[in-house]
């Protein structure tokens, strides 16, 4: 058991891969562990026998009913939460693409903000990290990692040299101040974008809230 908890933690240490949805591996490893330990253990086993000395076996039961009541605990928390609350806007997004006879448009993301629009659309989305139409992502690309707005503007912008106008849909905001519904503002010197949605409600991913643009090159004075 104490084997496997080591290995787990270097792997996750090495890796950097570490995340809270790994933890219940970890209880599963100490719960299969003791549980092995006690019907199965050698005669020779030293390190048990020092634990015993040493009384620390008594508390073997406390530990795997406390992280079984936890578990219960943050189960009911995590299923009440999902019922009352939507996981991401996703699903509200693309609603609103539909009503406003947008979804017809070139949808435009940065890269994995546009999975789940792609699975709600039924199409593939262009995905600016990854350079073209696509219903995943990469998410240990470079690009994928290394986003910043500048980044942004200047994918968006590389974009629009080959292409008139798109709808831009992601959780990362194209300014930090929204113009006002309707009301273009630049990009840059030849990029337009105006504001059309941003979140209306409480999700229960990080992120889960996207924001809607419509991209046009600048009009020609």
């Amino acid at each position: 058991m104490y084997t496997a908890l080591i290995g787990v933690q270097i792997f996750f240490f090495i890796t950097q891969r570490a995340a809270m949805r790994f933890y219940g591996m970890t209880f599963f490893i100490v719960i299969i562990g003791l549980w092995i330990e006690r019907y199965f253990a050698s005669e020779n086993y030293k390190f048990r026998d020092w634990l015993e000395r040493m009384k620390v076996t008594r508390f073997n039961n406390p530990i795997i009913y406390s992280i079984l009541a936890i578990q219960l605990c943050c189960g009911v928390y995590a299923w009440v939460f999902d019922y009352r609350y939507p996981f991401t806007s996703a699903k509200e997004t693309v609603e609103f693409l539909k009503a406003k006879h947008l979804d017809s448009r070139e949808i435009v993301t940065v890269t994995c903000d546009g999975t789940i629009i792609s699975a709600y659309l039924g199409r593939k989305i262009w995905f600016l990290c990854e350079g073209g139409y696509h219903s995943f992502c990469q998410w240990d690309l470079g690009c994928a990692g290394k986003i910043t707005p500048g980044n942004i503007s200047g994918l968006l912008s590389d974009y629009m040299e080959t292409h008139s106008d798109a709808i831009f849909v992601s959780y990362y905001p194209l300014s930090l101040g929204f113009p006002k519904s309707n009301e273009w503002a630049e990009l840059n010197e030849k990029v337009q974008f105006r504001f059309l949605k941003s979140k209306s409600d409480v999700y229960i991913a990080d992120n889960g809230y996207l924001y809607v643009f419509e991209v046009r090159k600048k009009p020609s004075p």
